[in-house]
């Protein structure tokens, strides 16, 4: 799984990230609006995504797709 997040960062554009790691959506590694391309560690997180997203409260905006789990999901 390492070794596709890696090979799937090359590819990433601007606005995206491959990794994104948040506390809430305004304490994190990128902001609310940046596009999720990868794996996303939340304890609340509200990115858009198209990945994994693994946490306590996950939220997805946009044409959000992939897997997502956590204790709620916020739409």
């Amino acid at each position: 799984m390492l070794s596709a997040l890696v090979i799937g960062a090359a590819g990433v554009r601007a606005d995206e990230s491959a990794f994104q790691a948040s506390l809430t959506p305004d304490i994190a590694v990128h902001s609310k609006t940046t596009e999720i391309s990868g794996l996303s560690l939340n304890i609340w997180g509200e990115n858009p995504q198209h990945g994994v997203a693994l946490g306590f409260v996950n939220g997805s905006t946009g044409e959000s797709s992939g897997f997502s789990w956590g204790f709620w999901q916020l739409r």
